[in-house]
């Protein structure tokens, strides 16, 4: 091996993707991301790595001698464009999508450049997104497709060994999956002898229990040595979770339409879930929440949870003032580990040697001077807290943990005028998900509502209810309240009408799981609704219509 296999890193991040090639033994010449943080990150970690922030649709279309010159000249160009359009997290798979094609097929477009260069040295090359944009990227491109004046044959785009890979294979702890797609041999993955890593293995207990015996190793990269207190950083400091927070992630989490239960906290005895961008956002469904350290408390992972989660090494470090900034550099990146078991293969498909492997040694960070690191460890974060929503803030949401062959009860307030400061709550029965969905609005005088007897004492309890709101304006007026407010003060919002529906549901009365009632729907459906879902229905309904 006469050089180093160069490597060009197109929207770089904090340079997951180059720090897996680097330990490969890989020359990683330049990285590309708009994202200042995330510059100074890859090159806090790799000073040898030069970082450019510009925008790479723009620069893919530069004329030839300048292309050339931004662009310099590898054997590999890596990359990972911003996913979050085609992320199903994002508005449920619905964002519009027009930008994140813009930027794979700019990332074509240069690697199509480099590639058809006269006297060109590209060998592979390798792009990583979520797997839902599998359907945005087609199997080739012919130059006109990507705007260029070049009389070559397509760029095949799905290679053979294209394809959705689980970073769990290659020994990352943690279920994540992604589309890989382009020039590349198989990846080489690890022994499969080998256990996965737990997150217990990864918390801050552990750690500091291996740092108090002197013996601490990384999980994900044993041979970089042993570390001590002070290289660890970004681990030491506790970040509380709010109870508002927590009960919003226990809905999302335990009671979010037809999606399945997550566990909360999370299980520590398996591999992580899937660590995303938005991580610090506690109330989210796919926010990781470990047990506090006390009992009845809630902790968020720290960064160096999170960096290990992903397969990072313990002395890489984050650039960044906050969790946030910090959670989202790492929850944006390729797991290094992955990123190498990729590297490995180019390197065995060019006859190299374990002896080109280079040396897995620690960081040395003492070259990066001028970039900002902070080290966030004893600090104490305390809970967020809970603003005021606006008077217009939208609604919609199901009688909780009431879900009976594909049914459900919900209540929103989207349906007439929202916008313009119009509020109207409206209670539906909704029927499964996707293209099946369906949205049941039965008017309280059909025959279906005399087949469901609701008791005196139920009555009552309904009355009781309906003066406590009062209106539909009191009722908006108390959703935009904090939790905490509404718990002091005993305000009934939108989610605690919900549960009030529950605990009178819960009543043996109501309990009849063999019984159904059929109903045909306006576009001529016909449907077999649970009894509970039909009461459940009436009882809202009561409640709803007599409010002024």
């Amino acid at each position: 091996m006469k050089r180093s296999f160069t490597v060009i890193d197109l929207f770089c991040g904090a340079g997951g993707f180059s720090d897996g090639f680097i330990k490969a033994g890989f020359k990683v010449i330049k990285g590309y991301d708009n994202w200042e943080r995330a510059r100074e990150t890859i090159s806090y970690n790799h000073p040898g790595v030069s970082t450019e922030g510009r925008d790479i649709i723009k620069l893919s279309k530069l004329p030839d001698k300048e292309f050339h010159k931004v662009f310099p000249d590898s054997d590999i160009i890596i990359g990972s464009p911003p996913c979050v359009a085609f992320s199903n997290s994002n508005r449920s798979g619905h964002a519009d999508k027009t930008k994140g094609v813009r930027l794979l097929e700019a990332f074509f477009r240069v690697v199509a450049r480099k590639k058809y260069k006269r006297c060109s040295i590209l060998k592979y090359w390798i792009l990583e997104n979520v797997p839902n944009s599998k359907k945005y990227i087609n199997r080739e491109y012919s130059m006109s497709d990507l705007g260029l004046d070049l009389k070559k044959n397509p760029l095949k785009v799905i290679g053979e060994n294209s394809d959705i890979y689980n970073a769990l294979v290659f020994h990352v702890p943690q279920r994540r999956s992604r589309f890989f797609c382009g020039d590349f041999p198989l990846p080489i993955r690890p022994k499969n002898n080998i256990e996965p890593i737990s997150l217990a293995e990864l918390s801050v207990g552990y750690i500091q229990e291996q740092l108090s015996k002197h013996v601490l190793s990384d999980p994900n990269w044993p041979s970089m040595g042993d570390y001590v207190n002070k290289e660890i950083t970004d681990n030491s400091y506790t970040s509380f979770i709010s109870d508002w927070e927590y009960q919003e992630a226990k809905r999302q989490k335990q009671d979010k339409g037809y999606m399945g239960k997550m566990s909360l906290p999370e299980r520590t005895d398996l591999p992580s879930r899937t660590v995303l961008a938005h991580q610090w956002d506690y109330s989210r469904r796919e926010a990781i929440i470990y047990n506090g350290h006390e009992q009845g408390t809630f902790r968020a992972p720290t960064i160096r949870e999170l960096a290990t989660i992903m397969s990072f090494s313990l002395d890489y470090r984050f650039c960044g003032s906050s969790i946030a900034i910090k959670a989202k550099l790492i929850g944006n990146a390729v797991p290094p580990k992955m990123a190498y078991g990729f590297a490995l293969a180019i390197l065995k498909e060019q006859g190299l040697r374990a002896k080109y492997l280079g040396k897995r040694s620690k960081i040395d960070h003492n070259g990066s001077n001028g970039y900002e690191f902070i080290n966030l460890n004893g600090n104490l974060f305390q809970p967020k807290p809970e603003y005021n929503r606006t008077f217009t803030s939208p609604f919609t949401y199901h009688i909780p943990y009431l879900k009976i062959k594909q049914f459900r009860v919900e209540l929103t307030n989207k349906r007439k005028g929202l916008k313009d400061g119009i509020i109207l709550f409206s209670p539906m029965i909704q029927y499964s998900s996707g293209k099946k969905a369906r949205v049941l609005k039965l008017n309280i005088n059909n025959s279906l509502f005399d087949k469901i007897r609701i008791p005196i004492t139920d009555r009552w309890r309904i009355s009781r209810i309906v003066r406590k709101i009062n209106s539909h304006y009191q009722l908006q007026k108390n959703y935009c309240l904090t939790l905490s407010h509404r718990q002091i003060n005993g305000d009934i919002g939108p989610i605690e009408l919900l549960e009030s529906v529950k605990r009178i549901l819960n009543e043996e009365s109501y309990n009849r799981p063999n019984r159904y009632i059929e109903y045909q729907s306006s576009d001529g459906m016909d449907f077999k609704i649970p009894y509970k879902i039909i009461a459940g229905y009436k009882i809202l309904k009561m409640i709803i219509k007599a409010l002024k």
